[in-house]
């Protein structure tokens, strides 16, 4: 840019010790389009991640621009309660291969049916384990 910034998102970002690195609780409300990725990812040193799903459907018009504008009531969620992916505090659509490597690490995710044996869920279904 001309005042010499590179023009990367103002998110709020928190050390999470679970993964190790830094972790994104918040969106400023700044749009995602193709040209503006390809640069941020550039400028990041990380073109590879070109290739992932997401990354991928937004770069090939699959997806539309994504605004933000506020602190993400599941990633928050996922920071709090110590989870190492979204999918165990939000229910979601997950790529097939992404499952695989998550079931093998032992992290479940919702809306697949992994939490029956759970005992934290059990304690959440007292009514039902009374029965």
């Amino acid at each position: 840019r001309e005042d010499g910034g590179f023009g990367l998102n103002g998110d709020l970002l928190v050390w999470n010790p679970i993964l190790e690195m830094s972790f994104e609780l918040s969106s400023m409300g700044i749009r995602v389009n193709p040209e503006i990725m390809e640069k941020q990812l550039y400028l990041c040193g990380v073109p590879e991640r070109k290739e992932y799903v997401w990354h991928r459907m937004l770069l090939d018009g699959t997806l539309p621009q994504s605004i933000g504008g506020g602190v993400g009531q599941s990633r928050l969620c996922q920071f709090m309660l110590r989870c190492a992916h979204i999918g165990e505090v939000q229910h979601g659509w997950y790529d097939p291969d992404e499952v695989v490597v998550l079931r093998e690490k032992g992290i479940k995710l919702l809306g697949l049916g992994e939490f029956d044996e759970d005992p934290m869920a059990n304690s959440l279904h007292k009514a039902k384990n009374a029965i």
